[in-house]
């Protein structure tokens, strides 16, 4: 694979330019042809890191404990993934990519994006809501870089 271009005009970028325009010329290679194959490797990434686990079963009992509401019990599964489980990101080897057991993640407290929205997810299902991680790509505020596959670079949970 050749890329060539010939004659480029020279151009100073401005200080003030906003950090998420595509002030470059740029490529984006990928082994996915589409957002539908990336989302298909997603879910199974996901799904091999997402096993029923006891520890899980036990914060939902908690939290159903105190209220029955399905929006409070939202509210209250995120606050606990929030206040319980510190942000920490450890991007090495096949946990760049994949989520870690919830089971580490709550010996640990700690974890990355994938990792909470896993738990949260998780914690959930086991409350009876529907809920599934999705992959974005934070940075695109503009949305003028997500035109291709672009770089997927959070996970969060979506609800139904």
């Amino acid at each position: 694979m050749n890329f060539m271009t010939n004659n480029l005009p020279s151009f100073h970028l401005d200080d003030q330019i906003p950090g998420d325009l595509a002030a470059y010329p740029a490529v984006q290679l990928s082994e996915y042809s589409n957002w539908a194959s990336v989302a298909r490797w997603g879910a199974k990434i996901f799904i091999s890191a997402s096993k029923p686990l006891k520890e899980v079963k036990k914060i939902a009992g908690k939290l159903k404990h105190v209220t029955d509401d399905d929006m409070n019990l939202v509210l209250r599964a995120l606050r606990f993934v929030q206040d319980e489980i510190r942000y920490l990101g450890i991007e090495f080897g096949i946990n760049s990519h994949k989520p870690y057991s919830p089971h580490i993640v709550l010996k640990r407290r700690f974890g990355d994006c994938k990792d909470k929205s896993l738990l949260l997810t998780l914690v959930l299902h086991e409350l009876g809501i529907k809920a599934w991680p999705v992959l974005v790509n934070s940075e695109c505020k503009r949305y003028k870089c997500c035109k291709g596959l672009g770089f997927i670079g959070e996970a969060h949970s979506r609800l139904c």
